[in-house]
C-alpha cells in the first residue's frame, strides 16, 4: 500500500513534533510504503525578511523572482527538508526492529525530474505548473525500503527547479506513483460546510457545489484542485485531516474523498 503524505508547512514549525514523527514511523515500520511531502512557507517568508526580501502573493501563490527562487531553494530543499528526514529517521531508530527499518531520505522534485513543471503566470516569476514526471527515483527508493521526503521544488524543461504550490505538487506526486492513498495533514481539522462544520466525506459532484458556492475559501481552494486533479488522476482515496487529531488518533481524520472505482481506506 502507498500513501503519500503531504505535511503543512504551518505544521513543521518551528519543528517537527516527535509525535508526528513518530506516527509516520510506525505507519512506516507497518509495511506502509510513505512518500512525505512538505511545503515551507512560513520557514520561507521569515528568511525572505531576513534577507530584506519583500514576500508579495498573487491569487495566493507565492511571486517568485531570481533571488525568491534562490531563497525557496535554501529553505525548501534545505532547512526545512532537513529538518524533517532528521526528525523521521531519529524516530525510526527508536522504534522496535529499528535496525531493519525503513529510512528517511530528502529530496525534491528536480532530483531525477521525478517531478516536473513548467512555468506558468509571467507575473509570478519562477513558479510552476505541474506536468507530470519520472517517478523511476521514487520507485528505486521505495523499493529499496526508503521514505522519500520531497520538498516541492520541480524541474523545469532544462532541469532547473520552479517554486510549485505543495498541494498541487503532492497530487502529482500520488498520480506517479499510483497511490492508494493521498493525505494532506494541514493545521486545520478538514473541509467544512456553509455552517462551519466538519464534513466527513466528499463526492467529486458535491466537491464542485462546494468550490463553486463560496463555502470554501482561502487555502482551502488550492487543497480541493489538488484532490480533484488527484481523484482523476486515479488516486484511491483523499483525506484533509488536521494533524492533532490524526496523530492523537482522538477524533475522525478530516474529510474524506473517495474514489468510486477504488476501495482502499485513508488510514485514520
Amino acid at each position: 500500500m502507498t500513501t503519500v503524505i503531504k505535511i503543512g508547512g504551518s505544521v513543521l514549525e518551528p519543528e517537527p513534533s516527535a509525535d508526528l514523527a513518530r506516527a509516520l514511523a510506525r505507519r512506516a515500520l507497518a509495511g506502509e510504503r510513505l512518500c512525505l511531502v512538505h511545503g515551507g512557507g512560513k520557514a520561507l517568508t521569515a528568511m525572505l525578511s531576513r534577507l530584506g526580501i519583500a514576500s508579495s502573493f498573487h491569487r495566493g501563490l507565492r511571486v517568485t523572482d531570481q533571488p525568491t527562487l534562490e531563497a525557496a531553494v535554501m529553505v525548501l530543499a534545505g532547512a526545512v527538508n532537513t529538518r524533517l528526514v532528521a526528525a523521521l529517521n531519529r524516530a525510526l531508530a527508536q522504534e522496535p526492529r529499528a535496525a531493519a527499518g525503513p529510512r528517511a531520505v530528502g529530496l525534491s522534485g528536480v532530483d531525477g525530474g521525478c517531478l516536473r513543471a513548467c512555468a506558468g503566470a509571467p507575473e509570478l516569476g519562477f513558479v510552476g505548473e505541474m506536468t507530470g514526471g519520472e517517478p523511476r527515483l521514487l520507485e528505486t527508493l521505495l523499493a529499496s525500503g526508503f521514505i522519500p521526503v520531497l520538498a516541492s521544488l520541480a524541474a523545469a524543461a532544462d532541469g532547473s527547479p520552479l517554486n510549485v504550490n505543495a498541494d498541487a505538487f503532492a497530487a502529482a506526486c500520488a498520480v506517479q506513483l499510483r497511490a492508494d492513498r493521498l493525505l494532506f495533514l494541514t493545521d486545520v481539522p478538514g473541509v467544512r460546510d456553509g455552517a462551519g462544520r466538519i464534513i466527513a466525506e466528499l463526492d467529486l459532484e458535491e466537491l464542485e457545489t462546494l468550490s463553486a458556492g463560496g463555502a470554501v475559501s482561502g487555502g482551502m481552494l488550492p487543497k480541493l484542485a489538488s484532490c480533484r486533479a488527484a481523484l482523476a488522476g486515479g488516486v484511491g482515496e483523499i483525506a484533509i485531516a488536521g494533524a492533532r487529531e490524526w496523530i492523537t488518533g482522538g477524533a475522525p481524520a478530516g474529510t474524506r474523498l473517495r474514489n468510486p472505482c477504488a476501495t482502499a481506506e485513508v488510514p485514520r
